[in-house]
């Protein structure tokens, strides 16, 4: 079962925006070939905005905190109200070590959820580590529907759903809804290999508990049977709660001009995770992660204006 994303609020997108701009890029120069003056747009955030005309800029702070107000709709969380905010900060000298970031948030939905998340990327003194992690705490409940095309053994294929062992997987609105506790703990540890090629070692931690299957009716004639419950007996997961344990090995390359807001540049990512019982996982299992992203400018006068 995977767990959808928390969508980013467009009002605390701008805002963070505004806030951490100023450790940005700025536009490219006016090229010495050209006959024209290209008048250039430079970026400016909410304080400069709100500065009085012809007072100069504070210098930039080391560190930079922003909280505000988090409210958005969506139809997998409905109505959701709380408050966001990020901390940027450098861990070294600026010339040469990267900006680091924490995005934290808590929130409750109008479907009866509870969202809370901190997300950290940390470079130390001249990049030499990076530390990434991922923490959450979920109260959470979505439908959801089914487990993709390869139905479980002993079962038999019908329009609508399976068969398996007498009981029916068939649900006419098409949807299974779930509600579940969740904690995540994620955390690797990367080593600078090379400029801008690291490697390292993770720790990956998913706990899911109070795990309530609202269609589930083994206790009717027919019985009612959901996806999530046969996938669970015939991997030999337990109904009610999991957890999934394991390690991963890591390799990352990263030539972005800038973490938060890049206008170039290349970010790779391959990660190899195994769960295993000795680590406290429930049942062994792997799984792989690709990952790859650029930036492509569509305007020389406005960098900002690209496709990632």
């Amino acid at each position: 079962m995977k767990i959808k994303l928390l969508n980013t609020v467009f009002l605390l997108m701008i805002f963070t925006y505004g806030s951490i701009i100023s450790y940005g890029q700025t536009s490219d120069p006016i090229s010495k070939d050209s006959t024209k003056p290209t008048k250039i747009c430079e970026p400016k955030d909410i304080r400069d905005l709100l500065r009085k005309k012809g007072k100069p800029p504070k210098p930039q702070k080391q560190t930079s905190l922003l909280i505000l107000p988090n409210i958005s709709s969506n139809p997998t969380n409905g109505f959701l109200m709380g408050v966001g905010g990020n901390l940027a900060v450098y861990f070294g000298p600026k010339e040469s070590t990267r900006i680091s970031f924490a995005g934290f948030s808590i929130a409750v939905t109008s479907k009866k959820q509870f969202l809370s998340f901190l997300k950290t990327n940390i470079y130390t003194k001249d990049n030499k580590l990076f530390l990434k992690g991922d923490l959450r705490y979920y109260h959470f409940r979505l439908p959801t529907y089914g487990l993709g095309t390869n139905s479980p053994p002993d079962s038999t294929d019908y329009d609508g759903g399976w068969i398996w062992q007498g009981a029916d997987t068939k649900d006419t609105e098409g949807g299974y809804p779930m509600l579940y506790d969740n904690i995540r703990f994620h955390e690797v540890a990367y080593i600078k290999i090379n400029s801008g090629f690291y490697g390292g070692i993770g720790y990956h931690l998913d706990y899911f508990w109070k795990i309530v299957d609202s269609k589930l009716k083994l206790d009717t004639l027919p019985k009612q049977i959901t996806p999530h419950f046969v996938y669970s007996k015939v991997h030999g997961f337990n109904t009610d709660n999991y957890i999934l344990s394991g390690l991963s090995v890591n390799f990352m390359y990263d030539s972005r001009d800038n973490l938060i807001n890049p206008y170039k540049g290349y970010f790779a990512n391959i990660s190899y995770r195994i769960n295993q019982t000795w680590l406290g996982s429930d049942q062994n299992a792997s799984s792989l992660w690709l990952e790859f992203r650029t930036y492509i400018g569509l305007s020389k006068k406005m960098p900002r204006h690209l496709i990632a």
